[in-house]
């Protein structure tokens, strides 16, 4: 019965996260799922994307036409770590361009408290940051962040 209850929950997020942004944009919202490092991220990314085309998502590779970014990052592959604090770097002049873009970190490089602290500090402009212990529960997050907008 537990299951259950939880599957609702998470379906009922999902249907009222993607409403909400799309409300909010007047129009279809469009996210880019980027995933760095190994192959369990690799997976998680597709998950992310499933649970992103079920609230209603189209999909782009052009971080002009995205409304929601989503970094899958990892804390193995020695580079990722490197590529993804540029990466966010980037997505400063975009967020102050378009204030409705909602901007995404999850991944086991988020489960590190030393990373989690700088993003904090140094990038204030990203919505959410969550390990892969929370990805099932992404739907909600998002739901939590966009309500609190």
């Amino acid at each position: 019965m537990a299951e259950k209850e939880e599957t609702a929950k998470r379906q009922a997020a999902m249907e009222q996260a993607g409403a909400l942004m799309a409300e909010r944009l007047g129009r279809t919202p469009v996210a880019l799922v980027h995933t760095y490092g190994c192959q369990q991220n690799a997976a998680d990314g597709e998950r992310f994307c499933g649970m992103l085309a079920q609230m209603g998502f189209a999909f782009t590779q052009s971080l002009a036409q995205a409304d929601l970014v989503l970094y899958n990052t990892c804390a193995i592959r020695e580079n990722a770590e490197s590529r993804i604090f540029g990466k966010i770097g980037e997505l400063k002049k975009l967020k102050e361009q378009n204030p409705k873009l909602v901007i995404c970190l999850c991944g086991c490089m988020m489960e590190q408290q030393h990373i989690r602290e700088k993003l904090r500090k140094s990038y204030p402009y990203v919505d959410l940051i969550f390990g892969p212990h929370l990805a099932g529960q992404f739907p909600a997050l998002l739901l939590e962040k966009l309500q609190s907008k």
